[in-house]
């Protein structure tokens, strides 16, 4: 079956040529075309076999790229300060978090495809692009810091990125970081970002039940989820936690604030505080006033006294 298509050709060269024999009526013409036609035949016959055999030969193979990839795709993802959370572990009982003397240049950064040769920081109030250079393992944020770099190193070891160099006094505060597992990541429009509920769960996340009398039933059940969503709360939809930015300075003396989004209802403002082994969150309503000076808020009620179910 595979020299069909050459035997037919060689039949087709042999019946022209012999045609040409029987109607030459010149002896000499005919021993011409006897001569050219069987030479003509081997020659064609041959060239066809070899132009079937190449077909075959090339038959099925794919040409794919052999490009190799950009230094930047290791780091596609995003990248959580380990140090910032570390320090809000420990932290996580006292009345206020933070320490705006103690922050570091970035809660996180992504770096994606689509973003090309710059990363997205975000660093609790503010976000914005930065130019990327990559030599090595070394990866260099351009224009960090008043027009100077912060310089990164890669370790593949530990699979983190440190700060190693900055020329600037207050910066580098030593940080890591390391990328975000699937289950912190939340999209963001365009983005997707990951330090949020990494907080969420290194203080309030967790299901709750109700100790303290009020409005609602003591027993009664109320989970701070991961994602900031908030169920068992009467018409609660969403929790965010305050990281940076304004609201960190709400109160004169600081303390963890939170706003909470009610259903039909204008967004609330509490105070959360964990006790020492964490198992017990008290919230805090808390009231503007003075709406036109920042620092006013104060304390009105506790509105909910939960213990962490285990």
């Amino acid at each position: 079956m595979k020299n069909t298509s050459t035997n037919y050709e060689s039949l087709r060269i042999y019946q022209w040529t012999q045609r040409a024999i029987r109607t030459s009526t010149n002896y000499e013409l005919k021993r011409i075309y006897e001569c050219v036609g069987y030479k003509l035949i081997l020659i064609l016959t041959a060239c066809v076999l070899m132009f079937s055999c190449n077909g075959k030969k090339g038959e099925g193979k794919k040409v794919t790229s052999s490009l190799p990839p950009k230094p930047i795709e290791k780091l596609y993802g995003n990248w959580l300060c380990g140090n910032l959370l570390d320090s809000i572990r420990e932290h996580r009982s006292m009345v206020s978090i933070f320490d705006p003397l103690t922050l570091p240049y970035a809660y996180e950064m992504q770096f994606d495809e689509s973003f090309g040769d710059s990363v997205f920081v975000y660093n609790g109030f503010e976000q914005f692009f930065l130019p990327v250079i990559i030599k090595h393992d070394s990866i260099i944020l351009d224009n960090a810091i008043q027009g100077n770099p912060i310089i990164l190193f890669y370790d593949s070891l530990s699979s983190t990125l440190k700060i190693m160099i900055s020329r600037n006094d207050n910066y580098p505060i030593p940080s890591v970081f390391f990328k975000a597992d699937e289950k912190y990541i939340q999209p963001n429009g365009r983005f997707h970002e990951a330090f949020i509920s990494a907080f969420n769960e290194a203080t309030v996340e967790g299901s709750y039940t109700l100790i303290n009398k009020d409005r609602y039933a003591q027993g009664a059940t109320i989970t701070f989820n991961i994602d900031g969503s908030l169920t068992g709360y009467e018409g609660g939809i969403r929790y965010n936690c305050c990281i940076g930015g304004d609201c960190l300075d709400m109160m004169e003396h600081p303390m963890n604030t939170m706003s909470i989004i009610v259903e039909d209802k204008p967004e609330e403002y509490w105070g959360w505080h964990l006790s020492n082994d964490t198992d017990t969150l008290t919230l805090t309503k808390l009231k503007d006033a003075n709406s036109d000076e920042p620092g006013n808020f104060i304390k009105t009620k506790i509105v909910l006294e939960l213990v962490r179910n285990k």
